[in-house]
């Protein structure tokens, strides 16, 4: 959807400002954006929790990669 395209690219424009800074991206700045992009995902689908976010951060052919997965609820536990 748009709104996804939307959100995924500024979490790409975020990632990018990081590396230009030279600001790694640190546990607790990953805990905070994982509450952040869990209170938006909320506004559009009721029912996911913090533990249905999972981010990881790593390394990868001298790439800094961010990995981002949330598991939405089955529509008919609604």
């Amino acid at each position: 959807s748009n709104s996804a395209n939307t959100a995924a690219e500024r979490l790409k424009v975020i990632v990018a400002s990081e590396n230009r800074l030279h600001n790694r991206l640190t546990p607790e700045r990953i805990e905070k954006m994982k509450r952040e992009i869990l209170a938006v995902v909320n506004t559009y689908v009721s029912g996911v929790n913090i533990d249905d976010v999972n981010i990881q951060h790593h390394n990868e052919a001298n790439m800094e990669v961010l990995e981002m997965n949330i598991s939405l609820p089955d529509s008919t536990r609604q």
